[in-house]
């Protein structure tokens, strides 16, 4: 799934993590879905105040999960680098490619690049 969360702290530090178990066995793989963990950066810009930046990020990971086969594991039809890459190319970012047909409004290049699980 693509779960995030927070635990704010209204008077200090908050934090924001995607939700699950780990999956070591996809460690290195590049089958790990990033858009938990994509996700959760779109809680903090909205938590911080960057309200556009924060929509920008949620339609982008809406339109990615519309490309993905699934959200499991090793069965989106994407690696985790190429799920990062389509929500880049959905947010109009230097480094977001088309993918299957995402587009990049003309300002991405390919690259190998992408949002990278941690776990990976």
């Amino acid at each position: 799934g693509i779960a995030a969360g927070g635990n704010i702290n209204p008077e200090g530090t908050s934090m924001f993590e995607p939700i699950g178990g780990s999956a070591p066995k996809y460690t290195g793989q590049g089958k790990i879905n990033p858009l938990a963990a994509i996700s959760a950066g779109q809680m903090m810009l909205e938590f911080l105040g960057e309200e556009a930046a924060a929509e920008l990020l949620e339609e982008a990971v809406m339109k990615a999960c519309r490309e993905l086969k699934s959200l499991s594991a090793g069965k989106m039809g994407y690696t985790t680098s190429e799920v990062g890459d389509l929500v880049a190319g959905y947010v109009g970012l230097p480094g977001g490619h088309r993918t299957h047909g995402a587009p990049s409004g003309g300002r991405g290049t390919p690259h190998s690049g992408g949002v990278r699980d941690a776990r990976e």
